[in-house]
């Protein structure tokens, strides 16, 4: 591992390995005595090893403070506070919730706190206590209707991979394993990933750039940053009309809903001139449809190549919200052949041509349908 930069006054820091220090004292052990043995489990050897162990160790935390004092290096709480020094925070990310019913043909309480989780172990917890009360009248008393009560639950971790689909919490802890139903019907949402390192990054670097607070475009881009769940924002002077400013947002799923526009708008409100008539809009989502004739490995099935593939050109779109650069035609291809069990491809078409697609004004390119056979 090795620092990448280099000036006259800080050469390049490297993590050497542990044979290569130990190689060398050991070569100056037999400078200073030729006829001492230095071979594998002598004294000499023996003793000088854990001192190897130790120098290295010294070398990683001198490299990872170097790293650390470097905004463009630095990483996790050290990143943190280079951002402090300029107003920024990193934003931290937000809990999917939602709601299930549970059943049981007992009366029973369930306190909050209960855990419930999906079969990939995503993990939640109720936020109030359930009551379950069997039904007075049941019209068949040898095959009673259960009891049910609706109980709202909160992921335990934050992140978009806690906004999972209907269906799919089913598992309540063990003492209630055997008692009682999990219904989930409807998908959790409001899950957020926190600031990336990156992307706090780019906000830290746009920050000292542009110290202005002045009510430029950067300043409007930055403000609407600020907020939980925004990914990126494009500004238009003048628009609807002089005086106006309007930003398109987009948040980490792509469009954004309702509450999340009005989180930015009253935040710039806030922030910007009162003059200025601020408005907020929702990201346009413009689909990207994909298709196209697929050879696979032996025993690859199209289902697990197309779910793959999905989630990289996801990815891949979301890297380019209001970056002016286009949906390249290549790019998704050789996504494509880079996906695990793809041998080749053919009839490959983006939104019906072998073209890039470039997403103006409040657009945003989406994922819209893949097709392959």
């Amino acid at each position: 591992m090795a620092l990448n930069f280099q000036t006259d006054v800080l050469p390049v820091i490297q993590v050497e390995e542990v044979d290569a220090i130990h190689a060398r004292m050991l070569a100056v052990i037999q400078q200073l005595n030729p006829d001492l043995d230095t071979q594998l489990g002598s004294p000499a050897y023996d003793a000088t090893r854990p001192v190897a162990n130790e120098y290295q160790d010294i070398q990683r935390m001198i490299v990872d403070a170097v790293s650390a004092a470097i905004p463009s290096l630095s990483h996790g709480v050290y990143l943190d506070e280079h951002a402090k020094d300029v107003g920024l925070t990193r934003k931290p990310g937000d809990y999917a919730t939602g709601i299930v019913t549970l059943e049981a043909t007992t009366d029973l309480t369930i306190p909050a706190g209960t855990l419930l989780w999906t079969e990939d172990d995503k993990r939640f917890t109720t936020t109030e206590e359930a009551v379950i009360t069997m039904p007075e009248v049941q019209e068949d008393p040898d095959n009673p209707a259960p009891g049910t009560a609706v109980v709202t639950i909160r992921a335990t971790a934050v992140g978009r991979d806690h906004n999972v689909s209907p269906y799919t919490i089913r598992s309540i802890e063990r003492a209630y394993q055997n008692l009682v139903t999990v219904r989930h019907e409807s998908t959790m949402a409001g899950g957020v990933d926190e600031e990336s390192d990156i992307e706090l990054k780019g906000r830290l670097f746009a920050r000292q750039q542009n110290q202005s607070g002045a009510g430029n475009p950067d300043n409007y881009k930055g403000w609407a940053l600020e907020i939980n769940g925004i990914k990126a924002a494009n500004v238009f002077r003048a628009m609807p009309s002089p005086g106006s400013v309007t930003i398109a947002i987009a948040s980490q799923d792509g469009v954004p809903d309702a509450g999340l526009v009005d989180a930015v708008q009253a935040h710039i409100d806030a922030k910007a001139n009162v003059l200025a008539n601020n408005v907020i809009v929702p990201a346009t989502a413009l689909p990207i449809d994909i298709g196209g004739t697929l050879t696979l490995t032996p025993d690859t099935l199209l289902a697990d190549v197309q779910a793959a593939y999905e989630a990289s050109v996801v990815s891949y779109l979301e890297s380019l919200y209001y970056t002016g650069e286009p949906v390249r035609y290549s790019a998704l291809y050789q996504l494509l052949l880079n996906t695990t069990g793809v041998l080749d491809a053919s009839d490959f078409l983006v939104n019906g041509a072998a073209a890039n697609i470039l997403a103006e004004g409040t657009d945003i390119a989406v994922l819209g349908t893949v097709t392959f056979t």
